[in-house]
């Protein structure tokens, strides 16, 4: 019997731990519309970035907007698990241009204040991120996933995926993310595989390839 519990708990494990790591080949983009609660996390499961409506989630960013902020529950967005949320302001002007990568299993940016240009970078496509005096020419490039954003715009990115972020004019963005157990998981062990492969040695690298 016990057999069975332990063979059951692994697949269980190994499942949960797939969802994580797992990332759509595909590189597309959808818009969600029915704002329902098993709606949002259907697609959140499909590891695409999405679109919806945030008015439904609007709320006053405290001054100044920039840090840590107290979390609201919003129950549309959690996940049906155990989950650790986190939620911050970003205060941003119109020079500043930043790229980040994040590995919560649900992150989403809600445009508080301001227009934006947004480009999502597909895992597959890190190859362009290489050099960061490169990244202004991301704009360009007709492969990747682009939006420009306005007050309310609410978008879902998916873990690994990158973001290139270019406000249009001084404004403010609100970031909400979601960890679970198995979520924290995963990326100690992805962390920890980017650890030891950096702490090899290049030679050894190359006899392993052979």
């Amino acid at each position: 019997m016990i057999q069975y519990v332990l063979v059951f708990f692994l697949v269980f494990l190994y499942a949960h731990l797939y969802l994580h790591f797992l990332v759509n080949p595909s590189n597309h983009f959808s818009v969600v519309t029915n704002l329902t609660k098993e709606s949002i996390s259907e697609q959140v499961y499909m590891k695409q970035p999405f679109l919806m409506d945030g008015i439904p989630f609007r709320r006053e960013l405290p001054t100044p907007t920039s840090g840590l902020l107290p979390y609201e529950s919003t129950p549309l967005l959690e996940p049906f698990v155990k989950f650790f949320p986190f939620r911050k302001g970003i205060k941003c002007l119109k020079k500043k241009k930043w790229m980040e990568k994040n590995d919560s299993c649900r992150t989403f940016y809600r445009i508080h204040q301001g227009s934006f240009h947004v480009t999502c970078i597909h895992p597959y496509k890190t190859d362009l991120l290489q050099k960061k005096k490169e990244w202004k020419q991301l704009k360009k490039n007709e492969d990747l996933i682009q939006f420009t954003l306005h007050e309310d715009s609410f978008l879902f990115l998916p873990n690994y995926w990158n973001i290139y972020i270019e406000p249009l004019e001084d404004g403010s963005i609100e970031k909400i993310q979601y960890y679970t157990p198995l979520n924290l998981v995963a990326t100690t062990l992805s962390k920890l595989c980017l650890y030891i492969c950096e702490a090899i040695p290049v030679g050894m690298k190359e006899r392993l390839s052979i």
